[in-house]
């Protein structure tokens, strides 16, 4: 194929734990620059609404950018960015900012952990932007409390059958009968996710988020029993059965909360994510696709970031090339490259970009130069 003018398109998601989506499509950028100097290359990292969600969506946009003082899901005191587009009219607001798994050191359990720092961003910048819709993207976080903590902050209260207030946590969740209260701020908001559990049963929010946040068996039970709960306190409160619905377990259950309370909008985060960026015409018009994350297996086909710049690659009829640390799921088609073992003696970070620029340098050295 040669390189003269080799046009290549670099769309990873986050290697988490080490690089955000930018930080690796810069290292692939870098290896690919390196095997081949003439290749026009465009970085256009992805994110299925997880760590760096934010970031991606702002990349080459006027966003404005706010730190807005909050709480950690332990409740300590911290500061979290949030991106405004008054262009597009909307506010954006990464969950994992305020609720993600850097806050888990030193933190409370899975029971007591809570989203009322979530709640207080949404809460201000209800009332700082109040032309703009909210945007909250769900993914990368380590709360397991059905959105009451932070519903309780934009005003409604967890009540249990006496009418007394129930802590917003998941340990006594099973004691909230209903909700009081009224919303303080009008706030209307969009749930971006790329999850289609249930809240509740064998695919739902417990049993299946519930251990890879810490929950042994007998709490996954608990929150379990807590969520069956919740769900009947919505039908009280609204008067309506409850509608068990895809994305509705998206990070711990906030989506059920906020969409049967609030009547927020549940949708696709790649999908507003590839619309904003005109991910088809950005494909269309170059000649190979590079991607990448952490670990590709098959949930990566079955609706998240990486899968679906797959699919389209592949679809377009380009050369598709994915750089993964571990694999446990084919790719359908395209090159698929198991990154080494990262050397030691760096920081993770150095040495992650170190070792995914090389290995695209390698890659393009073998294939196009």
């Amino acid at each position: 194929m040669g390189d003269h003018h080799l046009r290549v398109l670099i769309a990873p998601d986050s290697f988490k734990g080490t690089l955000t989506p930018l930080e690796a499509a810069r290292a692939m950028a870098l290896g690919v620059q390196r095997a081949c100097p003439a290749c026009v290359v465009t970085l256009a990292p992805v994110s299925d609404g997880g760590d760096g969600f934010l970031e991606v969506f702002a990349a080459g946009r006027p966003f404005e950018f706010h730190v807005i003082p909050s709480v950690d899901p332990s409740e300590r005191p911290m500061n979290a960015r949030v991106g405004v587009d008054r262009a597009r009219g909307l506010v954006l607001i990464e969950s994992a900012s305020v609720l993600g798994f850097p806050f888990l050191p030193g933190g409370e359990d899975v029971l007591r952990r809570n989203t009322r720092g979530l709640g207080i961003l949404i809460a201000q910048c209800a009332r700082r932007f109040p032309d703009l819709r909210i945007h909250v993207s769900l993914g990368g976080t380590i709360t397991m409390d059905g959105g009451v903590g932070a519903i309780s902050e934009l005003g409604l209260l967890p009540l249990d059958g006496a009418g007394h207030g129930v802590p917003a946590m998941p340990a006594v969740m099973e004691r909230t009968h209903r909700f009081g209260g009224k919303v303080q701020e009008k706030v209307t908001g969009v749930l971006l996710t790329d999850v289609d559990n249930l809240l509740l049963g064998s695919r739902g929010a417990a049993a299946v988020y519930g251990p890879q946040k810490g929950a042994n068996e007998a709490a996954v039970a608990i929150l379990e029993n807590g969520y069956a709960a919740l769900a009947r306190a919505l039908e009280r409160t609204t008067g309506r059965p409850f509608a068990d619905q895809p994305g509705f377990g998206a990070a711990g259950g906030i989506a059920a909360t906020f969409a049967t309370l609030l009547g927020w909008e549940v949708r696709s985060g790649t999908s507003f994510l590839f619309e904003q960026l005109g991910f088809g015409h950005l494909v269309a018009n170059h000649d190979v696709v590079l991607t990448g994350e952490g670990r590709f297996d098959t949930q990566s086909l079955e609706g998240k970031a990486t899968g679906r710049v797959v699919g389209m690659a592949l679809g377009a009829g380009r050369r598709l090339g994915l750089f993964c640390g571990g694999a446990t799921a084919s790719l359908p088609g395209g090159d698929l490259v198991i990154l080494p073992p990262c050397p030691a003696g760096t920081t993770p970070k150095r040495s992650a970009a170190h070792t995914l620029s090389e290995s695209v340098t390698r890659y393009f050295l073998d294939h196009f130069c």
